[in-house]
């Protein structure tokens, strides 16, 4: 996990001419992050696709190192770390500086999953992350893009908790 930009975000604001030609030919691009492999389906700029003109949504093929893939949809309230960054990753010193190795953690609204990502890998194997959200592609990607042995994607809420006891 890392602080940097993804690479189709910074591709998103290239106006050389190389990005001009493939806008002009419709061509959609393919980017790879971490052995996952991204591609287009629209040759829309994600930019343009989140603006209000645009259709409020961006649709990619994904295939996961495991051989699985999926087609995801990224929206400005759905939004996928290697696509167009999350909110969070500003705050990743943070988060990672206030979990230590072995502590067990609850990710509530985990979105795409890369909070509880950066939470399991600073927990380390001898902790344990719950992470949970209600949006079922949201769940679906976060189980393949972070196949970590100890983390627990779940669909749904706070209700997931009940009958929960700490220790």
């Amino acid at each position: 996990m890392s602080e940097v930009r993804p690479p189709a975000a910074e591709a998103e604001q290239a106006s050389g001419p190389g990005a001009i030609l493939r806008r002009f030919l419709g061509m959609r691009r393919s980017f790879v992050v971490d052995r996952v492999r991204y591609r287009e389906r629209q040759a829309t700029p994600l930019r343009r696709a989140f603006s209000p003109s645009g259709p409020g949504h961006k649709d990619f093929d994904v295939l996961f190192p495991s051989g699985e893939s999926m087609r995801i949809r990224a929206t400005p309230s759905r939004r996928y770390a290697d696509i167009a960054g999350v909110p969070e990753q500003r705050h990743a010193q943070l988060i990672e500086s206030l979990i230590a190795p072995g502590m067990r953690i609850c990710c509530l609204h985990c979105r795409t999953g890369w909070v509880g990502a950066v939470a399991a890998i600073s927990a380390g194997p001898s902790g344990a992350v719950f992470a949970c959200d209600r949006d079922h592609e949201s769940i679906r990607y976060a189980r393949r893009r972070y196949p970590l042995e100890n983390i627990a994607f779940e669909i749904g809420g706070e209700e997931l908790l009940a009958g929960e006891l700490d220790g």
